[in-house]
């Protein structure tokens, strides 16, 4: 009966180490996959800092600096802005001369002018577009004289 006891205590002995040993190949596995995590961090933080230097220096070298890129889309929209009021200036007594206009509408003492184009294609309108109407149409008389 001792030899029966003694075999058991030396299976559970063996099971016990082999449990231990398990657990500390466990342990290693997981420092060794956090410590390839880690390096794997570190070399795509180096793989994407010398591509940004890379852009910076590609950047630099075709466009110039940020402050340049920054003037020189001022300029261009301060230039095309000129360019569109000029065209306008030009533009605008040909784009209203043509309209005929004809008084429709009264509206709490304001009296508005309408374009005959639009009274007679039968368009709907309120008085807060005759209201625009009148302003557009008292400007333009407004700058003739």
């Amino acid at each position: 009966m001792a030899s029966q006891t003694q075999g058991i205590q030396q299976l559970l002995a063996a099971e016990k180490r082999a449990a231990e040993k398990v657990a500390e190949a466990k342990k290693r596995k997981a420092r060794r996959l956090k410590q390839a995590k880690e390096e794997a961090q570190d070399e795509i933080e180096k793989y994407r800092q010398e591509r940004e230097k890379q852009f910076r220096e590609f950047e630099a070298k075709h466009m110039g600096s940020r402050e340049d890129v920054a003037a020189r889309i001022d300029a261009d929209t301060k230039m095309k802005i000129e360019e569109m009021s000029k065209a306008v200036n030009v533009n605008k007594e040909a784009v209203s001369g043509p309209f005929i206009y004809k008084k429709r509408y009264s509206y709490r003492g304001l009296s508005s002018l309408v374009p005959s184009w639009l009274v007679r294609s039968g368009f709907g309108w309120s008085p807060c577009s005759a209201l625009l109407l009148v302003s557009a149409r008292a400007a333009t008389v407004h700058k003739r004289i």
